[in-house]
């Protein structure tokens, strides 16, 4: 391109921008309205195109659509916090701050077109990180890892297209060793051991896609053998053992298909949760992508009903 055509070029694209945004303004926020999800200034019928502000409060918007600089305030948890991104053409994109009001870090989020994806952080009042996720296009991929607030780690999983899938790691507050799992698409499979938060072994077992088999061992807090009991598929299939601390052997009971033999199956039996399945649950429930994420959602949602 030759310079008078770079001039000309250039020329051409400033008066562009000019009449593009010529429309554009700045307003306070309690003059913002909406309308089918589309947002004017007060007692105009042209979307708008420009700056709302208010205390701690930005939106951009563009003909009426959110497209720029965000920033307002949140409440999670009974706390408010701050919160500051971008969209693109109402699209959540890139990374997504959100801050105590004191203006520290409390989470990074990273948006790729309104889908959570990257790294995932967020962080305990002294700068030490609490939380740490990996997602790709909107589901977990690789390493999820929650801290304590003295910085150990507490909670070591990987993640395969959204499915637990490898090893599992779990600590007591103190640096010591709580469980070790296996995970196969999102199900317990294969060893697991559990200890107390001296380090002594109170758990042997094994599953299969989330079902209890072969021969579980307990032990007492002293690490001496308290049970054995055998599994299939889940239930009580055979003997189960019970013994002293001194090793004696206090009862030996046989079970078939979760039934004590000698017993008839009671009515209406509610089904025993395995408690080791229900905590691998809760932790999945507390992941932060899916609180934050739809703390952001549920935000718009607000917004668009209630401004």
């Amino acid at each position: 391109m030759k310079g008078w055509q770079k001039k000309i070029f250039l020329f051409f694209l400033l008066n562009l921008n000019i009449i593009l945004y010529s429309n554009s303004k700045i307003s306070k926020i309690e003059n913002k309205k909406i309308k089918e999800k589309i947002v004017y200034l007060e007692d105009e019928e042209t979307p708008f195109t420009g700056e709302f502000i208010g205390p701690n409060i930005k939106e951009t918007y563009k003909n009426g659509i959110k497209d720029g600089f965000f920033q307002g305030i949140l409440n999670f948890n009974n706390e408010n916090l701050l919160y500051q991104g971008k969209y693109i053409n109402g699209i959540k994109h890139g990374n997504w701050i959100i801050k105590y009001i004191d203006g520290e870090t409390k989470a990074i989020l990273k948006y790729n077109y309104n889908k959570p994806d990257g790294r995932w952080v967020t962080f305990y009042k002294n700068n030490k990180m609490e939380n740490h996720e990996e997602l790709k296009n909107g589901i977990l991929e690789g390493k999820v890892l929650k801290y304590s607030l003295r910085g150990n780690t507490l909670i070591r999983l990987d993640y395969n297209h959204g499915l637990l899938h490898g090893e599992g790691v779990f600590f007591y507050e103190n640096g010591v060793l709580e469980m070790i799992s296996n995970f196969k698409y999102g199900k317990l499979y294969g060893k697991i051991k559990i200890f107390s938060d001296k380090n002594i072994n109170l758990v042997d077992g094994e599953y299969n896609q989330n079902l209890r088999v072969g021969i579980w061992k307990f032990y007492y807090m002293t690490g001496d053998l308290k049970t054995i009991i055998n599994y299939k598929n889940g239930m009580r299939n055979g003997e189960s053992i019970i013994f002293d601390k001194s090793g004696m052997e206090l009862s030996r009971i046989v079970y078939y298909n979760g039934i004590e033999q000698g017993k008839q199956e009671m009515k209406n039996k509610k089904n025993i949760k395995d408690s080791i399945i229900k905590k691998i649950n809760k932790v999945e429930e507390e992941l932060i992508y899916e609180k934050y994420d739809k703390l952001l959602s549920e935000l718009e949602e607000y917004n668009e009903k209630y401004n």
